[in-house]
């Protein structure tokens, strides 16, 4: 960084060099001074005093004038203003300049016809104060150093041979076009014309002059288009991509925390979702499919309809997979659960959950066969030889033990569920539990044709029936 900085400072000191050379200070006082722009042979003589800036421009090929400037503020303009410049009896009549007027300043300008520019410079150079008068206010400018100002540009311009001025900064830069000749004497004391070829090198000179203008002009130009290619135009794109860069980043940064607050406001809730529907198979392998899916579905439900809102879409892509970390890790986290949320999930028959009692979980197993288009019951009585839901579908009986467990589910419910197909005479005959089975269990029911399911499998089971 310290090398880039060094680097525009340098390159700021050459641009600025260039810069300052159009322009050269000819002469210099307290009030007046003279300056001349090299680009394109414009001088200006001006003075500044009492709020006033009086210049006169001097253009080749144009017209000179007189241009007066003021503050706006402290002043009342209108679009008729007229300004009058009186020295002793000579008074020029100045008009609002309204193409270069704005908030700031207010000019005013007069240009020369004919010879008033002659007659103008003589009065500037020979007293020594001007009066301004701006409509009843009025104010003075000294006019010691006019004289030292005029005489530095006619000196450059005489130096320098420019030409196209009116008078008095007029000069006459004419080449003779014919050979002059001067007599010179032989011998025999007879003059005689002599042709001598006029002196080209002040011709030369000038276009010397005048290319290496040109060469200047060129490498100027070619100085700015390297600089702000190769320097300002990638300092901008830089610190342009940085800028953009810092946004994206602070509002992904935002987009999360808005997510994360989502998030842990829908802890319990999330907490309850994870317990209900991720469960072992007999083989200890985890059952999760459901409960990705419950991820899913409250990602485009709850997260990314809250990135919408928030114009914070274009970061789900970015965040998706920090999202699926924050809602495992708020699922797997054990959250307190208020004894009022305790007792619905305890009362509701719909959905599964650990809280619930016996007869509520056979409840909830005849209502996920009827989801599936069975005529299931819970039997809720004694003496029901061991079948908790008794299920019927297209002539077809399926009879289910239910048992909620905190451990493996034994070879006794096993046994009491084939006794109860006997009893009813059904054609299928299941165990479904929230637990996994002992190995004894699982050897009982493979010799009985007894299906062990745990009952987010009941369902499938059911329909395979139907099916085959």
């Amino acid at each position: 960084m310290k090398k880039i900085i060094s680097l525009i400072f340098i390159c700021s000191l050459i641009f600025s060099s260039i810069c300052l050379a159009d322009i050269k200070t000819l002469s210099q006082s307290n009030i007046w001074n003279s300056t001349f722009n090299d680009q394109n042979n414009q001088f200006i003589i001006s003075g500044n005093e009492n709020n006033a800036k009086v210049s006169l421009i001097l253009t080749p090929n144009q017209p000179a004038y007189l241009q007066i400037i003021f503050p706006q503020a402290g002043y009342n303009f209108d679009d008729n203003t007229i300004v009058t410049l009186s020295i002793n009896n000579y008074n020029i009549k100045l008009t609002k300049d309204l193409s270069n007027t704005n908030s700031q300043i207010c000019v005013f300008q007069y240009t020369f016809k004919n010879n008033e520019l002659k007659a103008f410079v003589h009065e500037l150079t020979s007293k020594k104060e001007a009066d301004i008068e701006l409509n009843d206010r009025m104010t003075s400018i000294t006019l010691n150093g006019t004289s030292r100002s005029i005489s530095a540009v006619l000196k450059y311009i005489e130096d320098n041979l420019i030409a196209s001025f009116p008078e008095p900064f007029h000069i006459d830069n004419v080449i003779p076009t014919e050979t002059p000749t001067i007599p010179i004497t032989d011998h025999n004391n007879t003059s005689q014309p002599q042709s001598v070829k006029p002196d080209y090198s002040q011709e030369n000179t000038n276009d010397k002059s005048n290319d290496n203008k040109l060469l200047y002009n060129i490498g100027y130009l070619v100085a700015c288009i390297l600089i702000y290619k190769y320097i300002i135009k990638p300092i901008i794109q830089y610190r342009k991509r940085k800028k953009q860069d810092q946004y994206h980043k602070d509002q992904m940064i935002y987009a999360l925390t808005v997510c994360k607050n989502e998030i842990q406001d829908q802890a319990q809730k999330l907490y309850i979702k994870r317990e209900q529907l991720i469960y072992y198979d007999d083989y200890g392998t985890v059952k999760n499919e459901k409960w990705i899916r419950e991820i899913d579905t409250f990602i485009n439900s709850r997260i990314y309809p809250l990135l919408l809102k928030n114009d914070l879409e274009m970061y789900f892509t970015y965040l998706k997979d920090n999202i699926i970390e924050l809602i495992n890790i708020a699922a797997n986290t054990k959250q307190e659960i208020s004894p009022e949320v305790r007792e619905q999930l305890a009362q509701s028959t719909d959905f599964y959950h650990p809280s619930m009692n016996p007869f509520d979980y056979e409840v909830f197993c005849a209502k996920e066969l009827r989801k599936v288009g069975w005529e299931a019951t819970a039997t809720q009585a004694s003496g029901d030889q061991g079948a908790d839901v008794i299920a019927t579908k297209n002539g077809i009986t399926l009879i289910l033990q239910c048992k909620l467990y905190s451990k493996p589910v034994g070879n006794t419910a096993v046994q009491e569920i084939n006794t109860a197909k006997t009893f009813y005479h059904a054609n299928y005959a299941a165990v479904v539990s929230n637990a996994s089975y002992t190995t004894s269990a699982r050897q009982i029911a493979s010799s009985t044709k007894t299906a062990l399911l745990h009952h987010d499998e009941l369902q499938t089971y059911a329909t395979s029936l139907i099916n085959n």
